[in-house]
């Protein structure tokens, strides 16, 4: 164990984000400190995907917005991110019951309070009204996801990731009604923002 928390080296992002394991004192000048009880089942921060969606996170300056859906949230480093940059409605959903204490328990660390986590499948929750969802998830999910966020019509701005770069043409070969406002690479691995066409009033 011991060896372990050696090897687990804290993640510096964009010189603005740090995560950190909870057995970590040492203090930070980073915008926003993430403190978690690492799982690795969970999800750490360690992956490219997760590292990829604070990016845009950052870029988008999602603190701007007021509501924030994270499909298949895991540890909740993302929704704890989002909470630490000021977005207020925040709706963390996993299917796996097992990350719920761990989710709870990086909340507490990290020092934010009013996240809920549901445990459900991600395909069951219907209600995609929010100014920004995100998606780091496997890519048949992320199809099935897509499929479901056009037809929604929602005006949200999609991140989605977990996506390997091999398989980014499958991707885009899904969005038929929403634009692709930015794609970033790391490694073998993508991420995608969309938007959807939203029809104008008349």
């Amino acid at each position: 164990m011991d060896n372990w928390k050696d090897s687990f080296k804290p993640i510096k992002i964009d010189d603005k984000v740090m995560i950190v394991p909870d057995w970590d004192e040492n203090i930070y000048s980073s915008d926003y400190v993430i403190k978690i009880c690492p799982a690795m089942a969970f999800g750490t921060g360690h992956h490219e995907s997760t590292q990829l969606v604070i990016n845009q996170m950052l870029k988008l300056k999602v603190g701007n917005y007021n509501s924030l859906l994270d499909l298949g949230t895991g540890s909740g480093i993302l929704s704890i991110l989002a909470k630490k940059m000021g977005i207020k409605r925040i709706t963390a959903i996993d299917i796996d019951d097992v990350c719920e204490e761990n989710f709870y328990q990086n909340c507490k660390l990290s020092n934010v309070e009013n996240i809920g986590i549901q445990i459900q499948d991600v395909h069951a929750y219907e209600n995609y009204d929010y100014d920004i969802i995100l998606a780091n998830i496997d890519k048949n999910n992320i199809i099935k996801i897509l499929d479901k966020y056009q037809k929604s019509q929602t005006k949200a701005i999609m991140i989605l990731a977990g996506i390997l770069i091999s398989d980014l043409d499958e991707i885009k070969n899904c969005i038929a009604n929403c634009t692709i406002e930015n794609i970033d690479k790391m490694g073998e691995w993508a991420s995608v923002i969309v938007k959807n066409k939203v029809p104008k009033n008349d």
